[in-house]
């Protein structure tokens, strides 16, 4: 947020339940009305809702925009001024573009008016990384490989919900291809992925191959800055996915 010019504040609540799947939300009353007192405080003139959850479209409905619009898969479509029949799932194409199909369907927007919007802005993931940042990957990489410009690739073992994630076995087999083929690669994630690493050791049962080596903790940041320098990202469904994908 610090580095992103078109980014001015975020206000962020992760007790809310907004997916089906894996998710333990305490009952926060406080919390949830104090969130509600941030985003009424903001006076905003527009609000998008592109969630589809019932809670988000409560949040909308208590923050008073002048004018809201979203999606909503569980009938609370009422919450918003305009509503736009819209589910993800089923829909075609991809899911940038159905996202900014509600900015346009919402706005009433022409297509004259939508044309000339996403000819002059980036309507794609971008990503704005520090110089700071770009330093810290430049010794981490002095570090791992005692050189910045070799080629390596990058892998992320898991994510919020398992039945994205590939299984042990698969790693297994991809750590011995990388080991084999001595192909340089670094390990991005958090301590969930630390455990992943030894279970994965377990299963190949190589001491030569040793990935936990590999791993490295980073600030979002600057793993995206890594992702971009790779020549490869390994990972599942999350969020360095949509990384690689804002690098291409």
């Amino acid at each position: 947020i610090d580095t992103n010019p078109l980014v001015n504040k975020v206000y962020v609540f992760d007790n809310v339940k907004t997916a089906g799947y894996r998710e333990v939300t305490q009952l926060d009353l406080k919390g949830k009305l104090e969130f509600h007192r941030k985003l009424r405080n903001e006076k905003y003139d527009l609000i998008f809702d592109i969630t589809g959850k019932y809670s988000t479209a409560l949040f909308t409905l208590f923050a008073r925009p002048k004018f809201s619009v979203g999606i909503n898969y569980n009938y609370f479509g009422f919450c918003y001024d305009r509503f736009v029949p819209l589910y993800t799932a089923t829909e075609t194409g991809h899911l940038i573009d159905k996202y900014l199909s509600v900015v346009k369907t919402g706005l009433n927007l022409n297509e004259i008016e939508w044309n000339y919007i996403r000819e002059s802005v980036l309507t794609k993931p971008y990503i704005y990384v520090s110089e700071k940042d770009k330093l810290t990957i430049d010794e981490l990489l002095k570090d791992k490989f005692t050189v910045l410009d070799i080629p390596f690739i990058v892998l992320h073992l898991t994510s919020g919900w398992s039945a994205k994630e590939l299984p042990l076995v698969t790693f297994g087999e991809v750590f011995k291809y990388l080991h084999l083929s001595g192909i340089k690669y670094l390990i991005i994630g958090d301590n969930k992925d630390k455990i992943r690493i030894q279970e994965i050791y377990n299963i190949i049962d190589d001491e030569t191959i040793k990935p936990e080596k590999y791993f490295v903790k980073l600030k979002l940041s600057q793993s995206a800055e890594l992702i971009k320098r790779s020549k490869l990202l390994i990972g599942s469904d999350s969020a360095p996915l949509h990384m690689a994908g804002a690098f291409n």
